[in-house]
């Protein structure tokens, strides 16, 4: 073998060598590329962690604008940031900017980010456009992915309602208050929706149960106590509204409440509770023509004729014509036994609205007085027709068919109130 040959043997385990050497460095480079990239990745999702927390309480002090700049650098860092792209279209929303809101969840969808609160964000600023439709289905998808969503699932039934579908809003409501309502939300809103679907009974119960739950809850409690006003529960509703107004009685105390109260008093012919409450409220609210016709009632029952003119005569001026104006003066008329003019008034109020029970009964009170019991039976009959329940209706009509004269029998709680 000659020294040439040797050499070029040489040179070429020497070439080898080297190609074998640079092979394994760039081997050796790929993974500690990929370890720097990863490692620069994790420190941005820690800063990223940390501006949204900045932002987090930014937003919740109040400093929308400020929270804006801190979630869009939240962003910057880690653009896979789910909860950063919910804050920052909550802070546009905040700001009447739902376009930018929009926008933002198209970016996250870009991004291919997608959580539950997307999509519920997402179906809040479509609600807001009233797209409840469009809105409906991102809560649905929501809850497909996480079925224990309270906050999707009462969106779900606001939307519903807001189609004009409450019964189905009641419905879903009802297949999941119990396993998902830990704080009465769920029950205090199913009420709200039952009311709407016309079951007052079913309200009250959801209301009692949401106040089970969140006793310290002042409007939910206020919201109640009118209701059984309305259902014309007078004791449960005092019981209900009266802490509520003696609670607040430093304070100017909420008119709905106290003349929640008011109402209640009336209805169980505590006229003496009830006057000072509406002496009050006159002075607070002398514009409110419902409160100065409960005051009238009110002043009839305790026999002040004087103070139960003047009232409907506030009333009668913000509301010529109404109904229960006509009725207060009518009832007036009766207590002073101008019963022609109690007539002329009632049926004015009958010629407008014929299934008027307290007027039909009123009526019937005026005809027993001047002892014309079939024409007054009659009447009580039109009422009952209407209203089955009524106990003016059926207390008179039993008591005249009695021995005594009508005229001479004691008057029932309701009469000419």
């Amino acid at each position: 073998m000659t020294k040439e040959t040797v050499r070029t043997r040489q040179f070429l385990l020497l070439m080898a060598l080297c190609s074998t050497a640079c092979m394994l460095c760039a081997c050796a480079s790929i993974p500690q590329s990929e370890q720097k990239i990863k490692a620069e990745r994790d420190w941005n999702a820690v800063r990223a962690k940390v501006k949204f927390r900045l932002a987090s309480q930014q937003f919740e002090s109040g400093l929308v604008a400020e929270s804006t700049q801190t979630v869009l650098e939240t962003l910057a860092l880690d653009p896979t940031f789910a909860e950063g792209y919910v804050l920052l279209a909550r802070a546009y929303l905040e700001q009447g900017r739902p376009g930018s809101a929009a926008q933002v969840i198209e970016s996250a969808r870009r991004a291919d980010v997608r959580s539950v609160d997307l999509l519920y964000t997402e179906g809040v600023i479509l609600e807001q456009r009233e797209q409840f439709e469009e809105a409906l289905a991102k809560f649905g998808e929501a809850r497909a992915i996480q079925p224990d969503d309270v906050d999707s699932l009462m969106a779900q039934a606001e939307c519903l309602v807001s189609l004009g579908r409450p019964r189905e809003a009641l419905a879903l409501l009802r297949q999941h208050q119990t396993r998902l309502d830990d704080d009465g939300s769920v029950a205090a809103l199913t009420a709200h929706v039952a009311l709407l679907a016309g079951e007052p009974e079913e309200a009250s119960a959801r209301y009692a149960e949401a106040l089970h739950v969140a006793a310290d809850h002042p409007r939910m409690a206020e919201e109640f106590g009118l209701l059984l006003v309305r259902l014309r529960r007078y004791d449960e509703a005092v019981a209900v509204l009266k802490p509520l107004a003696e609670k607040a009685a430093n304070d100017a105390a909420d008119v709905a409440v106290q003349r929640g109260l008011a109402g209640a008093y009336l209805g169980l012919g505590d006229a003496r509770s009830a006057k000072p409450i509406l002496d009050d409220l006159v002075k607070r609210c002398p514009e409110d023509a419902a409160i100065h016709l409960m005051l009238s009632k009110a002043a009839v029952t305790l026999g002040d004729m004087a103070g139960a003119s003047r009232a409907v005569q506030a009333a009668e001026r913000l509301v010529p014509a109404n109904p229960e104006v006509l009725m207060v003066r009518a009832v007036i008329d009766c207590r002073r036994g101008d019963y022609a003019a109690a007539t002329s008034r009632i049926d004015t109020v009958l010629a407008s609205n014929p299934a008027d029970v307290e007027a039909r009964c009123l009526l019937g009170e005026i005809l027993l007085e001047q002892c014309q019991l079939e024409r007054a039976n009659e009447q009580f009959r039109l009422a009952l027709k209407t209203d089955p329940q009524c106990q003016w209706a059926k207390t008179r009509m039993r008591e005249s068919r009695s021995d005594i004269p009508p005229h001479q029998q004691p008057r029932t709680p309701g009469d000419l109130d």
